[in-house]
């Protein structure tokens, strides 16, 4: 059996995503296309990464990406190893010029861990302040 650690740490992808209501609402939107070849990474030393395209919003039947967002920081785990915390700089770049649109640093983004095998990760994560909805994220190994 492969601790919580040694499953956790690798390279995943997004196969897709969805916000869902903290309430009795049932309300669910299929965000799958905002995590368009979305990839996290945990490392074994504490490290975090993930890199995420966005497709033009004006043209939805452009399927290139217009900006790249880089996030790299530091994660643990916390309440018994059933959450994790990640702190993070950001970087959105235009994919045009390659030039910077912003940076930014976030403190602390608290996710909770719904399912960890070798092979499939689901993640919630609520962005600070939120606690009206989540974002589910559905992973697989990115396997090269």
């Amino acid at each position: 059996m492969r601790t919580k650690k040694n499953r956790l740490c690798q390279l995943w992808k997004v196969d897709s995503a969805y916000v869902v209501a903290d309430d009795t609402s049932d309300f669910q939107l299929n965000v799958s296309d905002q995590y368009y070849n979305t990839t996290l990474e945990f490392t074994k030393g504490g490290g975090y990464s993930s890199t995420q395209y966005v497709l033009d919003p004006d043209d939805p039947s452009n399927p290139d990406p217009i900006v790249r967002v880089d996030v790299r920081g530091t994660w643990e785990f916390f309440n018994e190893k059933t959450q994790l915390y990640t702190y993070m700089d950001q970087t959105e770049v235009w994919l045009a010029d390659n030039s910077v649109i912003d940076e930014s640093y976030i403190d602390g983004q608290t996710w909770r861990i719904v399912k960890l095998q070798k092979d499939e990760l689901k993640l919630w994560f609520w962005w600070q302040g939120n606690t009206i909805q989540h974002t589910e994220l559905w992973l697989t190994p990115l396997v090269d």
